[in-house]
C-alpha cells in the first residue's frame, strides 16, 4: 500500500499543471484554457443546434431497439464502413484511438485538481496497466491508419475523395497528438514515473531517455505535456467546423437512421400542407440537418452514383456539402427568421441546380453504400416535389407523360379502354367481367399493359401462371398506373390521385395477394400504398396488400413442382439487378434461382451486381426524360453486360428491359447480344422455342 501511495504522490507532484508559471499557477492556466476551448466547443455545437430546431419535426425515436443494434453494428464494429476494406481499416483505427484516448484526458485533466484522480488510484494498477497497453497499441494504429489515410489520399487518389486543406491539416493534427502522448509518456517511463509492463511502446521508447539530465527532462516533459494538450484542444475547437464533426455524431446519425422501407416516400397531406417539397433548408427535418453535419465525404456515393458517372452535374457528395455549407453561411439570416419563414433564402436553383435535381435516377446506391446512412434521394425527391407543385417548372418532355396519367391512366398515349388488349387470346380472367374472386391480382403495370415490347414479358408471366395452374384474375381496363413515375418526378397530387382510384378498386374484389411484375409497381404497392389515409378516414390506413414480384412466385412454383424445366437453354447469361427490386426490396437470389434450374445455361456475373448493381438509367421518373448531358446510362451498362461475354441479359423489370434493349441497339450489338425478361427466357425454355 506505501508503494502504491507513493506512486500516486509521485504522479501528482509532477503534474505540469500542478506547477506554477512565474507567478501563475498552472491550474488557472490550465483552467483558462479549457473555459476558452470548450465554451468555443459547445458555442459552435449550440449554434448548429439552433439551426436544427428551426427544421421540420420528424419521429426518429420508434423501435429504439433496432436503433440500439444500428449503432454497435456500424458504430462499434463498423460494418458499413468495411465495405472498402482499406478505408475500413483505417477508419476503424482513428476511431476507437480517439474513443480510448477520450476516456484517457478524463484523468489527464482531472488529476490537476484532484489529487490521486488516476485510473491507478480508482480502478487498481491492473486496470491501468492494461489501458496504458490499450493507450498504447491504439497510438500505434492511430499513427498507422494516419499514414494509409495519406496513402490513400496523396498516393492512391482515388476521384471520390477531394484533398482539401483542411483534410490534410486534420490527419496531421491527430498524428502529433499520438506523437507527443507517446514521447511524453516515455519521459515519464524514463524517470521511473510509470511503470505499466503492458505500454511496450513507451518503455522502448523511455530507454532513450534514461539517464538524461532529471532538470531537463522534467521541462521537457512539461512542455510536450502543454502541447499535447494544445493540440488537443485545438482540435476540439475546430471540430464542429470540420468534417470531422462526423467522429461525434455518426454514432447519432446511425441510431437515427431511416428503418422504414427505402422505398417509402413522405406522405404529404395535401389539403393541410401550407407548402410543397423543399426550397429552403428550414423546411428540411431536423435529420436531414443532422444528415449534412454528419457527412464524412468520403465520396462513397460519388464513386457509384450513375449521374456522377456519366457525367451529369449531380454529385451526391456535393449536394450534401453544399446545403451543408449553404445552411451554415446563412445561420445567421436564418435565425433572424425565425418567425418569418417568408424571408428565408430559396437554394434551389443556386446552391442545387434544376439540372442535378432532374438527373437523379433515384436508384438509392448513394444510400445503399454511405457509412452514416445520409438519405440523399428523399432530399432530391423533395426538391423535385418543390418544383412541380410549387413552381410548375418540370422539363417540357413530362407534360406529355402527366398529361397521359392524368386522362389515360399509363405514362404512353394509350387510351385507358384499350389496357386490357394486350392479353387478347389468352383466356385470362378480368376481375369485372367474371368472378369478382381469385387467389391473385395480376398486376400488369402501364409496360406490360401498353409497351409493345414488354407485353410479351407480360404475356409469357401469364403463360407461365396458366401452366402453373395458378388462379388469377387482372383489373383491365380498371387498372391506372401505379404512381409511381408521377411521385418521383415531384408530382404528389397526381401520384395520390392514381394511388386512391387503384385502393379503391382493391376493394371491389376478393384476392389474397398481388403479383407484380414490374419492379416499380412492385415497390409502390408494397412499401407506399399502405401509407395511404382511407378516402373521408384521415386517421386510418390502407391494410398492406401482400404483394408478390413474378421471379419470387415463379421459383416458388419450380420448388413446389408446379413448373417443371424440362428444357435446355445453351447460352451465356448475364442478369441484370433492377434497383427498385434489388437495393430497394433485397430480391437478389430468386431471379437467379430460376436461371440456375434451367439446363445448359450459363450464368456470368457483371462486376457490379446484387445491392452494388448499376443503374439501367430509367428510375426516378427518368425513362420519360431524355439524357442531353454526359454519357448514357444504359450504354454503361450494357458495356459491363458485354463485358460477361454473354449472349442474353436477363432482366427482371420492363424499365430494364427498354433501357438494356435500346443499349443493344444504339452500340450495334443487336447481332451479338440480347436483352430479356427472365419470364421469356424460361417461357421459351419449356416450350423449345429457345
Amino acid at each position: 500500500m506505501q508503494l502504491f501511495s507513493d506512486f500516486v504522490s509521485r504522479l501528482s507532484v509532477i503534474h505540469p499543471a500542478r506547477e506554477a508559471y512565474g507567478f501563475i499557477p498552472g491550474q488557472i492556466i490550465l483552467a483558462l484554457i479549457l473555459i476558452i476551448s470548450v465554451g468555443l466547443f459547445f458555442l459552435s455545437v449550440f449554434k448548429r443546434w439552433r439551426l436544427m430546431r428551426l427544421a421540420q419535426p420528424e419521429n426518429r425515436f420508434d423501435k429504439i431497439p433496432e436503433r440500439i443494434k444500428s449503432v454497435i453494428l456500424y458504430t462499434v464494429f463498423h460494418i458499413q464502413l468495411f465495405r472498402k476494406p482499406l478505408s475500413g481499416i483505417l477508419h476503424f483505427m482513428i476511431f476507437w484511438g480517439f474513443v480510448v484516448f477520450t476516456f484517457g484526458y478524463i484523468f489527464l485533466i482531472g488529476s490537476a485538481y484532484i489529487n490521486g484522480f488516476t485510473i491507478n488510484n480508482i480502478f487498481g494498477h491492473t486496470i491501468a496497466n492494461v489501458y496504458s497497453g490499450f493507450q498504447n497499441l491504439f497510438a500505434v494504429l492511430v499513427v498507422v491508419g494516419i499514414g494509409l489515410a495519406l496513402f490513400q489520399r496523396l498516393i492512391l487518389k482515388p476521384e471520390r475523395l477531394q484533398n482539401t486543406t483542411s483534410s490534410i491539416v486534420i490527419l496531421f493534427l491527430i498524428f502529433f497528438i499520438m506523437v507527443t502522448y507517446l514521447v511524453s509518456d516515455s519521459i515519464l517511463v524514463a524517470k521511473k514515473e510509470e511503470s505499466y509492463s503492458l505500454a511496450v511502446l513507451s518503455q522502448a521508447i523511455g530507454k532513450v531517455f534514461e539517464g538524461g539530465n532529471e532538470s531537463l527532462l522534467t521541462g521537457l516533459f512539461y512542455a510536450i505535456w502543454w502541447l499535447h494538450l494544445g493540440l488537443i484542444l485545438s482540435f476540439l475547437i475546430y471540430l464542429p467546423h470540420s468534417k470531422h464533426f462526423h467522429l461525434i455524431l455518426c454514432p447519432f446519425n446511425e441510431f437515427f437512421r431511416s428503418l422504414i422501407p427505402r422505398g417509402e416516400l413522405k406522405y404529404i397531406d395535401l389539403e393541410k400542407s401550407e407548402s410543397f417539397g423543399v426550397s429552403n433548408v428550414t423546411q428540411f427535418t431536423w435529420k436531414d440537418m443532422l444528415d449534412f453535419y454528419s457527412c464524412t465525404e468520403c465520396g462513397r456515393c460519388h464513386e457509384v452514383c450513375p449521374a456522377t458517372v456519366s457525367e451529369k452535374p449531380l454529385d451526391p457528395k456535393k449536394i450534401i456539402c453544399n446545403l451543408r455549407n449553404h445552411l451554415i453561411e446563412k445561420s445567421d439570416v436564418l435565425l433572424k427568421s425565425k418567425d418569418k419563414p417568408d424571408e428565408r433564402p430559396n437554394f434551389v436553383g443556386s446552391v442545387v441546380t434544376e439540372d442535378e435535381i432532374w438527373a437523379c435516377t433515384t436508384c438509392g446506391n448513394c444510400e445503399e453504400h454511405c457509412p452514416v446512412f445520409i438519405e440523399q434521394p428523399d432530399k432530391i425527391m423533395e426538391m423535385r416535389r418543390y418544383l412541380t407543385l410549387a413552381e410548375s417548372r418540370f422539363p417540357n418532355e413530362l407534360k406529355l407523360a402527366f398529361k397521359n396519367m392524368e386522362t389515360n391512366g399509363n405514362p404512353w398515349p394509350l387510351s385507358w379502354d384499350q389496357r386490357a388488349k394486350w392479353a387478347d387470346g389468352l383466356n385470362v380472367k378480368v376481375f369485372s367481367e367474371s368472378s369478382p374472386k381469385a387467389d391473385y391480382l395480376l398486376w400488369v403495370g402501364c409496360a406490360g399493359a401498353t409497351d409493345e415490347r414488354n407485353t410479351k414479358v407480360a404475356q409469357a408471366v401469364v403463360k407461365l401462371l396458366q401452366k402453373a395452374g395458378v388462379d388469377f384474375a387482372i383489373l383491365g381496363n380498371q387498372e391506372r398506373c401505379c404512381g409511381d413515375p408521377a411521385r418521383r418526378l415531384g408530382n404528389e397530387y397526381l401520384y395520390q390521385m392514381l394511388a386512391q382510384e387503384n385502393l379503391e378498386n382493391f376493394k371491389k374484389y376478393q384476392f389474397k395477394q398481388i403479383i407484380a411484375y414490374c419492379p416499380h409497381c412492385f415497390n409502390s404497392l408494397k412499401n407506399e400504398y399502405s401509407t395511404f389515409p382511407q378516402a373521408g378516414d384521415a386517421n386510418t390506413k390502407w391494410k398492406p396488400v401482400p404483394v408478390i414480384h413474378h421471379t419470387q412466385l415463379i421459383k416458388q412454383l419450380i420448388h413446389e413442382g408446379r413448373l417443371k424445366i424440362d428444357g435446355k437453354f445453351d447460352k451465356v447469361v448475364t442478369y441484370h439487378d433492377s434497383c427498385y427490386l434489388s437495393r430497394y426490396n433485397q430480391i437478389c437470389e430468386e431471379p437467379r434461382a430460376i436461371l440456375k434450374n434451367i439446363k445448359s445455361l450459363q450464368l456470368k456475373e457483371m462486376d457490379r451486381n446484387y445491392l452494388e448493381s448499376f443503374c439501367c438509367g430509367a428510375g426516378g421518373g427518368r425513362m420519360w426524360l431524355e439524357e442531353k448531358i454526359g454519357k448514357r446510362i444504359n450504354h454503361i451498362r450494357t458495356e459491363e453486360a458485354q463485358k460477361t461475354g454473354a449472349s442474353i441479359i436477363a432482366t427482371a423489370c420492363p424499365y430494364c428491359l427498354t433501357m438494356l434493349g435500346d443499349g443493344i441497339k444504339e452500340k450495334g450489338l443487336t447481332e451479338t447480344i440480347k436483352a430479356k425478361d427472365i419470364a421469356e427466357i424460361l417461357t421459351e425454355t419449356m416450350t423449345g422455342q429457345v
